[in-house]
C-alpha cells in the first residue's frame, strides 16, 4: 500500500500573465440549466474576472467573449478560509471556494443568492431541502430565455455519484428539529441558480454535511461510493463547511488520512487530505466506478469529536478535460483582448 501526502496547491498567490497557473472555473461546461448563456470566473494574483458572453457565440462564433465584472481581491488564508482581503463590489463575498475546475465568491452571510425566497434571516434546512427539490425538478428546458420565469430556478451540480452509503451516520435533535447528517447530502452542496442575466454555480452552506455516527472520532469509519462513469480522479472537500457558520469546520473534526480501496481493478492506497477548506484533488491509480474510502486519521475537533466530509465530486472523462477547457477560455481571453492584470 501507498502513502500519499497530497500537496495540494493551487499557486493561487503567484499568477503573472496569460500564464499557465491562471485559475479557471470550467463549470458552463457542465450546465445543463441553461443553454444559452457562458459565465466563466478567472483568477488571477490580483483581480477576479468575470467574463461571459452566449453560448453560441463562445462555442462556434470565433470565441466571443465579454468582460461583466473585474473585482480586486487579494487572497489570503485567514485560519482554514481562502479569503479576500480586499472589499468586493457586492459587499458580501469575502470567501473562495476553489477547486479543480471550480471557483466560487462565496457568500458569508443570507443573501439574494441564498434565502430571500424564504424570508429568512437564518438558515433553514428543511425550508432550503424542500425550496430544492421543488425548483430542480421542474421543466426548466422551455422557461429558460423568457425572463424572469428562469431567475431562480435551481439545478443540482452533477456530482458524478449513482449510489453512496456510509458505515454510519451522526442524527440529533436541533433547534429547527431532527437532522440526520447523511451521506447523500455530500451529492448536492454545489447548484446552479439561474439569474437576470446568466447563471451562477454557488455552494450550498445549509445543506449539512456527512458525519459520521461511531463513538469517538470515527476511525475506520467509511463511505461505499458507487460512480456514474469510471474515473481515476475525485475531489473531496473536507470537514463540515459552512460559510455562514465558519466556526463549525474547527469545532468538528476533519479527515487526515483516507484510506481509498476498489475491487475492480484492485487497490488500495492512502491519502493525507490538506487542513484548508478547499477541493483536494485525489489522483487514482486506475480507473473504477466504485471505491471505499476509510476515515484513518483525523484533524481533531477543537470542541466535538464528529468528523465530517461535506462534498465530494467524481471527474467525468466523458467531457473535455480541465485542461482542454482552460486552454479554449484562455484561447478566447486572449482572442477577445480581455487584459487579465
Amino acid at each position: 500500500m501507498k502513502k500519499i501526502f497530497l500537496m495540494f496547491c493551487f499557486f493561487i498567490f503567484s499568477f503573472f500573465t496569460y500564464a499557465q497557473n491562471i485559475q479557471i472555473d470550467a463549470t458552463y461546461f457542465l450546465n445543463e440549466l441553461n443553454k444559452r448563456d457562458v459565465l466563466i470566473y478567472l483568477l488571477t494574483d490580483s483581480n477576479c474576472i468575470v467574463v461571459g458572453g452566449y453560448r453560441n457565440g463562445f462555442e462556434l462564433e470565433n470565441k466571443k467573449l465579454s468582460v461583466c465584472t473585474v473585482w480586486p481581491i487579494d487572497l489570503k488564508l485567514k485560519g482554514h478560509f481562502i479569503v479576500s482581503t480586499k472589499p468586493d463590489i457586492f459587499c458580501y463575498n469575502k470567501s473562495f471556494l476553489i477547486g479543480k475546475g471550480i471557483i466560487i465568491p462565496v457568500a458569508e452571510t443570507v443573501s439574494n443568492e441564498m434565502l430571500d425566497d424564504l424570508k429568512s434571516l437564518s438558515p433553514n434546512y428543511f425550508e432550503w431541502k424542500k425550496y430544492k427539490e421543488i425548483d430542480q425538478y421542474r421543466d426548466i428546458s422551455a422557461e429558460v430565455g423568457v425572463g424572469e420565469a428562469d431567475w431562480w430556478l435551481v439545478k443540482i451540480f452533477d456530482a458524478g455519484i449513482k449510489n453512496i452509503s456510509a458505515s454510519s451516520y451522526l442524527s440529533e435533535n436541533t433547534k429547527k428539529g431532527f437532522v440526520e447528517y447523511i451521506p447523500s447530502n455530500l451529492t448536492e452542496k454545489l447548484y446552479y441558480r439561474g439569474g437576470p442575466d446568466y447563471d451562477h454555480i454557488l455552494y450550498d452552506s445549509v445543506t449539512p454535511p456527512w458525519v459520521e455516527g461511531a463513538k469517538g472520532y470515527g476511525i475506520d469509519e467509511y463511505l461505499d461510493i458507487e460512480f456514474k462513469w469510471k474515473s481515476d480522479e475525485i475531489q473531496i472537500l473536507n470537514g463540515f463547511v459552512d460559510f455562514l457558520r465558519k466556526n463549525l469546520y474547527t469545532d468538528n473534526s476533519r479527515v487526515k488520512t483516507l484510506l481509498i480501496e476498489s475491487q475492480k481493478p484492485k487497490f488500495a492506497m492512502e491519502y493525507e487530505l490538506e487542513d484548508i477548506v478547499r477541493y483536494n484533488v485525489i489522483k487514482l491509480p486506475e480507473k473504477t466506478d466504485k471505491i471505499r474510502m476509510t476515515i484513518k486519521d483525523v484533524y481533531k475537533g477543537d470542541k466535538y469529536d464528529d468528523t465530517c466530509i461535506s462534498s465530494i465530486l467524481v471527474t467525468n472523462p466523458n467531457i473535455p478535460t480541465y485542461e482542454e477547457m482552460k486552454e479554449k477560455i484562455l484561447e478566447a481571453v486572449k482572442i477577445n483582448n480581455i487584459k487579465l492584470e
